[in-house]
């Protein structure tokens, strides 16, 4: 008497393979239905596979077979409802066609299917607490958003708010660390956008090398050597894992001030930790601001604790290693040994610097042996020489609102400091130095980045006085509105930080992918933009963040996208012909200059695609419409207005 029913699997592929594994131990399989006749005969999981028209489904009896009767079929396909027409077709009974659970299908286990629902339940929880926290926002602080109250309420409300932006953001964030993190980049589209920047760079370099010249970016001829002042290591790392470099960098830093613990209480550490985990600073570069310099910033605080605590070799071991990471942050290093030489006459604080100077220089030199135009193009590009240069550095009010945030709470943090300890914060005072000398005299460093310096400095400065009351002025400055960092990119974030999740930017660059597909490997192609007057603010008419798309696209593809930022920094200081216009007569003025073969059209509010192109010539290939990517950018505005449709259009021979 047999004592489990006997069944086949119909299906020789991979559902049949998982679904053995689990049915084998349920039933006795006596073998495998396929209706590839090519792998009859043949065997999987050791069993035999049949063809349909060896069973006799009438009696459910097989020939060839020990006892060759059997109880019902398990149909492993997804082709279920076809296979089942055709088992009945043949004389089986329908009560006796099963499937496996889809789980089994799908080769989810229960721990992976336990795992789904867990992410699902703690998905709805998110977005629970994300509503319940809008909801509060609006009645504190909606009304207030546009007065001077507002910045001062807000580091109260946003330590109640933050902690639970963070936790709803490492959440989203968890699938990171599958095969699939690698399609994300950072969690805020402008953002994301602008670290395909740093991608194409990194692809150019991989390709070129240090000294080649890359065909596909800026004017055509564009020299690895123009990126000089860039650190490959960290820039490779960043290219690899967009994602977790900003956050796992972020995260060293914060982790980092446990080397406190000996030399300042243990509560004081935590309480530092805790207020930076939570700040609008620690947040925003985590997740959004930073790029490959995460890495040099992470190692900030270590090299701070050397300097104060007189541990030479240690600060030279630091400085010389944040060299290999990041420029900026080896610039500052470098600077705070000089200010702390001058100030405390130490020769120490030079001598702590000597590694990390001679790399620096090294870097320069490299630069200036392969062109010095080069170095005077990136100091223009940066705003490190303003009023110079082909299109001109300008910061408007909106650009300034951290600066003018910093300028009143620096000073307050540093008073406070001096007050309570009675002594000089002269780290302090370095830093807000450095942020003076960055905003009004020559710019090295992204305002963001400077957040963070002032964020370190201030800590550090707690640490080392050990005053507890110093926690209220740190957190005012660890909380600067979303709005004066510039992460206001779409309604209601202003003055509250919302729950992020990474930006699925991989589905975009396949679209845009395939926006390209029918452009020849080698082609030139031109962007109709406005004549920006001189004006940098002004370039490619607001579309500079959506420009990185079709840059890094085209450059996979080796095709020269133009005009892009790399093309404006290689024009920075020097007078050549012009590539700017929209209409066709000035676009055709451009095309025969530059030679190009293909360009690209432009389509806004209230315009339609003119048809005086067709009328010169010009042949439609492709269209764009940035509409399809709208659900992927989360309520994000990365573009003015709400239309934008490209069209490809291929040049009329007659004017290449």
């Amino acid at each position: 008497m047999r004592k489990r029913k006997r069944i086949f699997i119909f299906g020789a592929s991979l559902g049949g393979r998982r679904s053995f594994r689990y049915l084998k131990t349920k039933y006795e399989i006596i073998g495998f239905l396929d209706n590839d006749s090519g792998i009859r005969e043949r065997r999987l999981e050791g069993m035999k596979i049949f063809h349909p028209s060896a069973i006799d489904f009438e009696r459910r009896r097989v020939s060839g077979v020990n006892d060759g009767s059997f109880d019902s079929i398990f149909i492993c396909s997804r082709y279920f409802d076809e296979i089942r027409e055709q088992l009945i077709s043949l004389g089986m009974k329908s009560a006796f066609i099963r499937s496996p659970p889809i789980r089994v299908l799908e080769g989810h286990s229960r721990l992976q299917a336990a795992r789904r629902r867990m992410g699902r339940a703690g998905d709805k929880i998110v977005d629970r607490v994300e509503r319940l926290s809008l909801k509060i926002h609006n009645r504190v602080m909606r009304r207030l958003e546009r007065t001077w109250i507002a910045y001062l309420l807000y580091p109260l409300v946003a330590l109640l708010e933050n902690p639970l932006a963070l936790l709803g953001t490492l959440w989203r964030g968890r699938h990171l660390f599958s095969r699939n993190g690698r399609s994300h980049c950072l969690f805020d589209p402008k953002m994301g956008l602008n670290s395909l920047h740093y991608w194409a760079i990194a692809f150019a370099m991989r390709r070129f090398g240090k000294k080649g010249v890359c065909s596909s970016l800026g004017d055509g001829a564009l020299g690895m050597d123009r990126f000089w002042f860039i650190t490959r290591l960290s820039l490779f790392a960043s290219y690899r894992f967009p994602c977790l470099v900003p956050l796992g960098g972020m995260l060293v830093w914060l982790f980092s001030h446990f080397i406190w613990i000996g030399e300042a209480s243990m509560p004081l550490v935590f309480g530092c930790m805790v207020l930076a985990s939570v700040s609008v600073i620690w947040n925003a570069n985590a997740f959004c601001l930073q790029n490959y310099n995460a890495l040099g910033w992470a190692l900030l605080p270590f090299g701070m604790f050397a300097l104060i605590q007189e541990n030479w070799l240690l600060a030279a071991i630091l400085w010389f290693g944040i060299s290999f990471v990041s420029f900026t942050v080896a610039v500052i290093a470098g600077f705070f040994c000089v200010c702390a030489f001058l100030v405390w006459g130490q020769w120490e604080f030079l001598l702590s610097a000597i590694p990390c100077g001679a790399k620096l220089l090294v870097n320069v030199a490299r630069g200036l042996c392969a062109n010095r135009q080069v170095i005077l193009d990136t100091s223009i590009a940066i705003g490190a020489r303003k009023g110079s240069g082909r299109y001109a550095y300008h910061s408007g009010y909106k650009r300034n609102r951290l600066i003018v945030y910093f300028l009143p709470v620096g000073f307050l943090f540093a008073t406070s400091s001096f007050g309570i300890a009675n002594e000089v914060p002269w780290l302090f005072v370095f830093a807000y130095i450095l942020f003076l000398v960055n905003s009004f005299l020559t710019r090295f460093a992204d305002l963001q980045s400077i957040s963070l310096l002032f964020a370190s400095s201030g800590i550090a400065t707690v640490l080392d006085t050990g005053k507890a009351w110093l926690l209220l002025p740190l957190w005012i400055l660890l909380s600067p509105p979303p709005i004066t960092l510039g992460l206001a990119g779409k309604p209601q974030t202003a003055f509250r930080v919302p729950v992020r999740k990474p930006y699925p930017i991989g589905r975009a660059i396949e679209k845009m992918d395939q926006f390209f597909s029918g452009v020849k490997k080698g082609s030139r192609v031109l962007v109709a933009f406005s004549d920006p007057k001189g004006r940098r603010e002004n370039l490619f008419d607001g579309y500079r963040w959506i420009l990185e798309y079709g840059a890094w696209s085209a450059l996979k593809q080796d095709i020269l996208f133009f005009p892009n930022w790399w093309a404006v920094y290689q024009s920075f200081s020097r007078n050549g012909p012009e590539w700017w216009g929209r209409y066709p007569e000035e676009v055709e003025k451009a095309v025969e200059q530059w030679r190009m073969d293909y360009v690209v059209v432009y389509e806004k509010d209230g315009e339609r695609f003119s048809s005086e192109w067709e009328e010169s010539g010009f042949e439609p290939v492709a269209i764009f419409d940035f509409a399809s990517i709208r659900e992927d950018l989360d309520g994000h505005q990365i573009f003015p207005g709400k239309k934008l449709i490209w069209h490809l259009l291929k040049v009329p021979s007659s004017i290449r």
